[in-house]
């Protein structure tokens, strides 16, 4: 008989039954763990996004304070820029102060224009100790008004007019230069700096006319080749043309110019930031002979046609324009030399033959005036008149660095 003992295992079911009690309650403790843990983690964003908070506001309060000491500062001709728009809003609230044809003008000073709320004070604009002053000048132009302001800010800075530019440069009285004849300002001679840069291409000064009007003439040509007039002339049964100037191709021509009708590679001879400058004139068209030795368009002007946008040299402006001694008459072959106009191409004159009905003058390739008939071909040389109100944006007026209108 033997007795069997089992040492050390006391009842094993209820040890199974402790440690799934055991198991239990860990796994409770695991899930009350759970929620206290997001808990804790949802406080801690909160906090950090309240620190984010407070420092991006301090951040932003630096920021402001500095801005009070570090105001911005505009360029001079943004300036001129705010009051150009400040006088158009102006207007537009008291419009019966707008000239009411273009022989008058309208002003509006920087003060009214602050006082008014079209625009802030002048000192917010400008660096500390800089004091400006300025005004806004109204031009009726045709059915649009041209706004022009002008901005002075002590030695730092004046708005320039093209016309001040050339009325205030050294006068000559010979050689190559600025000649003042009558109330009007000329260039002559063959090395001057009268070069202007508009929509990309270099025109040159002719004079400053009585009415402080700038009179440009295209540097170098825009298109082809085209005719005065190759209508059919009665009197020599042909298509030689004729050589009347307000029934001719060229004054078609010229129109198409203007209106952008006739394209370049670089798109059109006059943008509308040059056709609001441009003012309307009266073109001296008269037929003169090839022994007439006057320079001043006396010849010319007995004939005119009016309100031309866009015309041609005459005769008198291309002598006028030599300063060589021999250069007398229509005909005078010295007339090429010393002349900044003589630019080695052929270009028609707004001036006709006087004895034909079908001749006009050219200067030709080696910068002689010729008489041609008006349905050969030669390029259209544009002219045009800016106003007295033309600011300059930058500059000097050589080649290199020609003026630029604003």
């Amino acid at each position: 008989m033997s007795l069997n003992f089992n040492v050390g295992k006391i009842n094993p079911a209820k040890e199974e039954v402790e440690e799934e009690e055991k198991k239990e309650d860990k796994d409770d403790e695991e899930f009350d763990e759970a929620p206290r843990n997001n808990n804790e983690l949802k406080l801690r964003l909160i906090k950090l996004a309240s620190l984010l908070g407070v420092a991006i506001a301090a951040l932003l309060a630096v920021l402001f304070i500095i801005s009070l000491f570090n105001k911005k500062t505009y360029k001079y001709e943004d300036i001129e820029t705010i009051m150009q728009k400040a006088a158009i809003s102006y207007f537009k609230s008291y419009p019966d102060s707008l000239p009411k044809n273009e022989k008058q003008t309208a002003q509006i000073s920087a003060a009214t224009l602050i006082s008014t709320g079209k625009m802030k004070d002048l000192t917010e604009y400008t660096k500390k100790g800089v004091i400006c002053d300025g005004k806004v000048e109204v031009a009726k132009r045709g059915d649009e008004y041209i706004y022009t302001p002008y901005l002075t800010c002590g030695d730092d800075y004046k708005t320039q007019k093209l016309s001040s530019l050339i009325a205030s440069s050294e006068i000559v009285k010979e050689g190559y230069g600025l000649y003042k004849v009558d109330n009007s300002y000329i260039y002559r001679g063959e090395l001057v700096d009268n070069y202007v840069l508009i929509n990309e291409r270099l025109w040159r000064i002719v004079k400053l006319d009585s009415n402080e009007n700038s009179i440009l003439v295209l540097d170098n040509m825009f298109s082809s080749q085209v005719p005065w007039d190759d209508r059919y002339n009665n009197e020599i049964k042909y298509n030689a043309g004729n050589n009347v100037f307000s029934a001719s191709r060229i004054k078609e021509t010229l129109n198409a110019l203007y209106n952008g009708e006739i394209l370049e590679n670089k798109g059109e001879l006059l943008d509308n930031n040059t056709k609001a400058h441009m003012v309307s004139f009266d073109l001296c068209t008269g037929k003169r002979n090839l022994d007439d030795t006057t320079h001043n368009n006396s010849t010319e002007c007995a004939s005119v046609e009016k309100d031309v946008k866009i015309g041609l040299l005459t005769v008198s402006d291309y002598l006028s324009a030599s300063i060589d001694s021999n250069c007398t008459a229509t005909n005078s072959r010295s007339c090429q030399n010393y002349n900044y106009l003589n630019n080695k191409t052929d270009f028609w004159l707004a001036t006709a033959q006087n004895n034909t009905t079908y001749q006009v003058y050219t200067v030709n390739t080696s910068g002689v005036i010729k008489e041609e008939s008006a349905s050969n071909y030669a390029n259209a040389r544009a002219v045009i008149h800016l106003n007295s109100n033309t600011l300059v944006k930058s500059g000097t007026g050589t080649e290199k660095d020609p003026y630029v209108i604003k």
